[in-house]
C-alpha cells in the first residue's frame, strides 16, 4: 500500500527534480542540470510554501510535512554535492495550525521543535554541518480557537498560503451536538439544506471559501468515505463544484487503524481539491482483500471517487426514474438481529435443515458490501 508519508515525499521529489532544470535547458549531467543552491530553491519554492492545518490536534500532519520536506532537502543537497551548510532553507515558521483545545496545541508546538532538532541532527550527521537548534529562533504558529467560527485569514492571510491539509473530525448527523450542528450550518450558505451532511464537510466548505481568495492554494483532507456516497455527494460536492472546485487526487476507501484502546472503526478517504484542475488527476484505488493499492491516472475524478469523462452528480429524486412504483422505505431488517445468521451459522443451519433453504436468504449490509461478503437471514 502507498504510505501517506511516502506519497507526500514522492510528490515533492518528482516536483523537485523536474524543477532542478530550468525550462528549455537540457540536462548537463545525466538527467538533471546542476544549479546553484539559491536558484534551485527559487525554482522549488519550498522555502516559500506555507501550510495550514485547520484541525491540527497534536500536530501530526504538520510534523510529517516538515519532516518529509527536510528529507527532500537533504536529497537535493546530496545530489548537487552541497557539502556542509549552516542552516536549512525550510523553517517551521512556514507551518500554521488551528486547534480548539489547549493541550494538543501545546504538544504540537513542542513536537515541531523536537522534529526540527532531529532533522538538524540528521543533516549535521550527513553533511558535516553545524546547524544549531538552541536557542530557539523559529516556531510553528498554532492558534487555539474554533476553526469553524474563526476567519482563517486572521491566522494566515489566504494570499500567503500555499497548502491546506489535515484530518478534521468526522461525525454523522446522529452523533453531533446541537452546537456542532449550528457550526456546520453556519459554514454553508444561509438556509442551505444540509440533510445528512457529516460534520467534516464544514472544513471542506471553509477551505473552499478561503481558497477563493487565492486560487493557487491546494487542499487535501482525510475524511469519512460517507461524504462521497449517497445524498451527501449532492449536498457537499454540488455546492463545491458550482463554485469551481476540482478533485485533483484521491485515495479510495480504506480502514482507519491506530494503536489506541477502544479505537473507532472508521472507513476513510483522502481527497485533494482546488480551483485549478490538474491535467492528469490520480486516483489511488485500495483493494480491501489484497490490501494493495493501484494508482490510476484519470481524465477527471468524480465526487464518487471514480474515473469519468465528466463529473456527474445524481441529485435526489422524489419519483422513481424507471418505474411507476415508488420505493417507500426499502427492505429494512427490524428484527433486532434475531433473524440474522453469521456466515458460518447460516452454512451449518442449512446443512442441518436443508428443508429450510427456501426461507434462508443472503443478507448484505453496508459492512458486507464493503468487504464483498454476506450473511444469512430468515426472511
Amino acid at each position: 500500500m502507498i504510505g501517506t508519508s511516502a506519497a507526500v515525499q514522492a510528490t515533492y521529489q518528482r516536483s523537485a527534480y523536474r524543477q532542478c532544470r530550468p525550462a528549455g535547458r537540457k540536462a548537463k549531467y545525466g538527467r538533471f542540470s546542476v544549479l546553484p543552491r539559491p536558484e534551485i530553491y527559487r525554482n522549488l519554492r519550498i522555502k516559500d510554501d506555507v501550510k495550514i492545518d485547520p484541525a491540527c490536534g497534536c500536530g501530526n500532519f504538520l510534523l510529517i510535512s516538515y519532516k518529509e520536506l527536510r528529507k527532500l532537502e537533504n536529497e537535493v543537497l546530496s545530489y548537487i554535492n552541497e557539502g556542509a551548510f549552516t542552516d536549512s532553507y525550510i523553517s517551521i515558521n512556514q507551518f500554521y495550525g488551528i486547534e480548539i483545545e489547549d493541550w494538543p496545541a501545546e504538544i504540537a508546538h513542542v513536537s515541531m521543535w523536537l522534529m526540527q532538532h532531529l532533522m538538524n541532527q540528521e543533516a549535521n550527521s550527513r553533511f558535516g554541518s553545524n546547524i544549531q537548534s538552541i536557542p530557539l529562533k523559529t516556531s510553528v504558529t498554532i492558534l487555539t480557537t474554533n476553526a469553524l467560527t474563526t476567519d482563517w485569514n486572521t491566522i494566515l492571510p489566504a494570499e500567503e498560503c500555499s497548502y491546506i491539509l489535515g484530518n478534521p473530525p468526522f461525525g454523522g448527523t446522529t452523533f453531533t451536538t446541537a452546537e456542532q450542528k449550528k457550526w456546520l450550518q453556519d459554514c454553508y450558505p444561509p438556509k442551505y439544506k444540509l440533510g445528512l451532511a457529516d460534520y467534516v464537510t464544514a472544513w471542506f466548505v471553509k477551505a473552499t471559501n478561503y481558497m477563493e481568495q487565492n486560487k493557487k492554494i491546494e487542499s487535501a483532507f482525510v475524511a469519512t468515505n460517507s461524504i462521497c456516497q449517497g445524498e451527501q455527494v449532492n449536498t457537499l460536492w454540488g455546492l463545491l463544484f458550482d463554485k469551481g472546485i476540482k478533485i485533483n487526487f484521491a485515495y479510495t476507501s480504506f480502514p482507519w487503524t491506530n494503536d489506541a484502546a477502544g479505537k473507532a472503526g472508521v472507513t476513510c478517504i483522502i481527497i485533494g481539491f482546488s480551483y485549478n484542475e490538474r491535467t492528469k488527476p490520480q486516483l489511488a484505488v485500495f483493494n480491501p482483500k489484497s490490501k494493495a493499492t493501484i494508482l490510476v491516472t484519470c481524465k477527471h475524478i468524480s465526487p464518487y471517487l471514480s474515473n469519468c469523462d465528466k463529473p456527474v452528480i445524481i441529485e435526489r429524486q422524489s419519483k422513481a426514474l424507471s418505474s411507476n412504483l415508488n420505493l417507500v422505505f426499502g427492505n429494512k431488517a427490524a428484527d433486532n438481529g434475531y433473524f440474522l445468521f453469521e456466515y458460518a451459522e447460516g452454512q451449518k443451519f442449512l446443512e442441518d435443515h436443508p428443508e429450510a433453504k427456501p426461507f434462508i436468504k443472503k443478507f448484505i449490509g453496508s459492512s458486507e458490501l464493503m468487504k464483498s461478503e454476506f450473511r444469512y437471514c430468515l426472511w
